[in-house]
């Protein structure tokens, strides 16, 4: 599916976090999960946590891409910046590359 990166100053991480993981999605599934490595925040598609109904991924894309705004968005309110970079099909969640 897609990879995500956001490029937070590291000390405001765990703002981007916390502002992430309220993102709504399909039943409160929260089909993503983030990895903060050096001076990115890496969002990735949890094909784990897909609902049976969700097809070709649109809600949980849907879902990603709210959860990668809510960080952006933040990044302004805490005084950080912040810049999207997209990497389709790389370090999915499930299969091929993994992510942590």
């Amino acid at each position: 599916m897609s990879n995500v990166s956001v490029k937070p100053q590291i000390e405001c991480a765990a703002d981007l976090v916390r502002a992430a993981v309220l993102a709504p999605s399909p039943d409160n599934n929260q089909p993503w999960r983030l990895d903060v490595q050096d001076d990115r925040l890496r969002f990735y598609l949890d094909a784990e946590r897909a609902l049976p109904s969700d097809v070709n991924s649109m809600f949980d894309l849907v879902g990603l891409g709210a959860a990668v705004e809510n960080a952006r968005i933040a990044a302004g309110g805490v005084g950080c910046s912040a810049h999207v970079e997209t990497n389709p099909g790389f370090g999915q969640a499930t299969g091929g590359d993994t992510a942590p």
